[in-house]
């Protein structure tokens, strides 16, 4: 019998997810990115064993997989929210190396300016994350939520 196509999904997207965890941990350069790498780790764990129980017809751990997506969109909307309201252009900027700095200086014209480029970046990747991770992980949740009260027994 061919796995459910759900199922599948949630394979592909768990271990997918897992990877990159598992990368991002390996080679985090700070504690903090360490710690959401590793919380982030979580959420394809729950999404494999809830596609693993789906297949089993384990009712009772079913419910692993959308949750897998609220813990998921909750690390990346707390990541996300953090790092807009605690970006600091300047900061960043003093930890470049000289040689870099007056490159993007050159680009830009001042440092102010430069400051002001990076703080805009910032602002637009961030946003842009919250809002993909909304569509997806939120996307998924709802996906799971209604293929699961579709089988048998649910």
């Amino acid at each position: 019998m061919a796995r459910p196509r759900f199922v599948r999904i949630a394979r592909i997207n768990g271990w997918s997810i897992a990877i990159v965890c598992g990368l991002s941990l390996l080679f985090s350069g700070s504690f903090g990115g360490a710690a959401v790498s590793a919380v982030a780790l979580v959420s394809p764990v729950m999404e494999l064993m809830g596609s693993y129980a789906a297949e089993r017809g384990d009712q009772a751990r079913l419910h692993w997989l959308p949750r897998s997506q609220l813990l998921l969109l909750a690390v990346i909307l707390a990541y996300s929210l953090f790092n807009l309201v605690a970006f600091d252009a300047a900061q960043e900027l003093a930890g470049m190396s000289p040689d870099t700095r007056e490159m993007l200086v050159g680009l830009v014209g001042d440092e102010s300016m430069l400051r002001d480029v990076m703080a805009l970046a910032a602002k637009l990747v961030y946003s842009t994350l919250i809002v993909v991770a909304l569509l997806y992980q939120g996307g998924l949740f709802l996906y799971y939520r209604r293929k699961i009260r579709e089988l048998p027994g649910a």
